[in-house]
């Protein structure tokens, strides 16, 4: 391979290889997430005809399906203090039943909203699932406004407390739902989380629909159906049989099925009223700005490693300049005009000559098509000058140290002019 040429076949082989790490990459997904599902149980999400605990219960299994294998799922529940329920991985369809249950379990029975609580747990939360350089997203849930327990007297939300440390924090991927159950979200709240990261989003739920009121007294049984497959037959097929009566074992297993189907209706409109589902098409909105992150983050240094290399390899290529002198008058005339070009001048490791535009050394109806290239080179110490790789056919020597190189003192013909390639300057 010529020399020359190796940069330009690099340049043209990069767009293969940086096409194959993209579509790699975009095969591969935006990264995997760290969901932290914050769930607010103090009394006030168990009262009135639209229990919101239970809604959240209901609605938890159509959520699930937004976590992907490779996932984590946290659940913390707050009330006038805030708990770790637990850390599920989901690698299977059979994992999301884990925090689809361990949410059915969830009673909400406290007497005080301690947001301040709650904050300072999802930022220590936070922390550490940044520090694993994953995606981060938390979803809090909450009906109320901060009702501190006695025992914190006035320890509210106090904006003012943590903005200094806030500002030294570096934030990094964390993006944070605010899904406000009540009737009035809570201002305080989201200014805080804002100073845990800049991508702060409040849902707010909707109107209860008459639908929702009619179903809401088998909330429990269709989510509890949805969380198992077996469970869920069985308990569909409780349900055909109270209807209609005793059937037989093949007509319980069909209403099992359309019990199963229900809970996930259900779950899905429970998911829709008290706003997860708008939480849910946001995340799968943001996976492709994930996966463009994902890939810059990656593809970014490989690029910048190819394009380094090119350079250095082109620094390396042309670490020589041409030197000396170059003699050059016009041919067959009787008494010629010499002209002296001095090489070192020009600083180049490569100079054209010709009449065309570009010329480095410029002659008058030079008799080429074209301009043609002197390249310098270094043999054992001495420098000499070399053809450009597709210009050797323009070449007529007249004398001639060496096959490959022209040599300080060789005298060539280029065109209507002779050049004679000698040391030193006039």
């Amino acid at each position: 391979m010529n020399e020359s040429t190796q940069p330009y076949r690099l340049i043209r082989i990069f767009p293969a290889l940086a096409a194959m790490a993209l579509a790699t990459l975009v095969a591969c997904g935006g990264g995997t997430r760290d969901y932290v599902l914050v769930i607010d149980t103090s009394g006030s999400m168990s009262v009135g005809k639209q229990k919101t605990i239970q809604k959240v219960r209901t609605s938890m299994e159509s959520f699930m399906q937004t976590v992907n294998p490779g996932d984590t799922v946290t659940l913390l529940g707050f009330d006038e203090s805030t708990r770790n329920i637990g850390t599920f991985k989901i690698n299977s369809e059979a994992d999301r039943s884990g925090p689809v249950q361990a949410v059915q379990n969830l009673d909400a029975w406290g007497s005080h909203t301690y947001m301040k609580s709650m904050v300072a747990s999802v930022r220590e939360k936070v922390g550490e699932l940044e520090g694993k350089g994953r995606n981060v997203i938390v979803v809090i849930m909450s009906d109320g406004k901060d009702d501190p327990p006695p025992s914190a007297g006035k320890n509210r939300l106090q904006l003012s407390e943590i903005e200094a440390p806030a500002a030294d924090r570096e934030v990094n991927d964390t993006f944070i739902y605010y899904v406000s159950l009540g009737k009035l979200k809570d201002p305080n709240l989201e200014a805080e989380l804002k100073t845990l990261s800049p991508s702060v989003k409040t849902i707010e739920r909707k109107k209860d629909s008459a639908k929702g009121e009619k179903s809401d007294g088998s909330g429990a049984k269709g989510s509890a159906a949805a969380v198992d497959g077996s469970a869920s037959g069985s308990q569909g097929g409780d349900a055909a049989a109270n209807a209609k009566g005793a059937e037989g074992a093949s007509g319980a297993g069909d209403a099992g099925t359309a019990g199963g189907e229900a809970g996930g209706d259900e779950s899905q409109a429970a998911a829709d009223e008290i706003g997860l589902s708008e939480v849910a098409e946001d995340i799968a909105d943001r996976s492709w700005y994930e996966k463009l992150k994902s890939i810059g983050k990656i593809a970014a240094p490989i690029i910048f490693g190819i394009l380094l290399l090119v350079w250095l390899y082109r620094k390396w290529k042309n670490r020589h300049k041409v030197s000396g002198m170059i003699q050059y008058y016009e041919a067959d005339v009787g008494s010629p005009i010499k002209n002296d070009f001095s090489l070192n001048k020009t600083g180049k490791s490569a100079i054209e000559v010709g009449s065309k535009v570009g010329a480095d050394l410029k002659v008058r109806q030079s008799g080429l098509p074209r301009n043609v290239t002197l390249k310098a080179y270094s043999k054992g110490g001495e420098d000499f000058l070399k053809p450009g790789s597709k210009d050797d056919a323009f070449f007529k020597f007249m004398t001639r140290q060496q096959d490959d190189l022209i040599s300080k003192g060789d005298k060539f013909r280029l065109g209507n002019y002779v050049f004679e390639y000698g040391d030193g300057e006039k």
